[in-house]
């Protein structure tokens, strides 16, 4: 199975170009450069994205990763929530995984109007 990840926005596009995954990149986290005065997330990141203050992006956001039912997004806590296929997951949601179908799924990390709008196909 090949599992591609690309950013929906120019902006986003150019930070990341196009990611092909395999079962040997899985788990693929992405997350935020860490602040100065910030410590860096306690497992290392496939993904690492510059952002700004307000942050969209906490410091480990979500991953990609395979289940026994197939491909998943997990959000681990992120302080926004991650939105898939226009379904929130994350912190103070009732699930934090949703799972990723054939074709092109939408990731959004943070905010509805976060621009780290990722495309997610399989």
């Amino acid at each position: 199975m090949q599992i591609t990840i690309t950013g929906e926005s120019d902006a986003l596009a150019r930070q990341i170009g196009m990611r092909i995954l395999s079962r040997l990149d899985l788990p693929f986290a992405v997350g935020r450069r860490p602040g100065r005065t910030e410590r860096p997330p306690r497992t290392p990141l496939s993904l690492v994205l510059a952002d700004d203050r307000p942050f969209n992006l906490s410091r480990r956001h979500f991953a990609i990763d395979m289940s026994p039912a197939g491909p998943v997004v997990h959000d681990p806590g992120s302080q926004l929530g991650t939105l898939v296929n226009g379904i929130r997951i994350g912190t103070g949601q009732t699930s934090t995984l949703a799972r990723l179908y054939p074709g092109d799924n939408r990731i959004v990390a943070g905010a509805n109007a976060s621009p780290f709008r990722f495309i997610v196909s399989i």
